[in-house]
């Protein structure tokens, strides 16, 4: 999954306002992909 967030230009603020939104709002920052989970690569 993925999201990309964009702004008017120099409203860099409110991009990163709705970012902290999202990963504040879901778990899926949490989220890690299953070989680091098992320590390997």
């Amino acid at each position: 999954m993925g999201l990309m967030v964009y702004a008017k230009p120099f409203d860099e603020a409110k991009a990163l306002r709705v970012a902290r939104a999202f990963e504040r709002a879901t778990p899926h920052h949490l989220r890690r992909p299953e070989a680091f989970e098992l320590g390997g690569a």
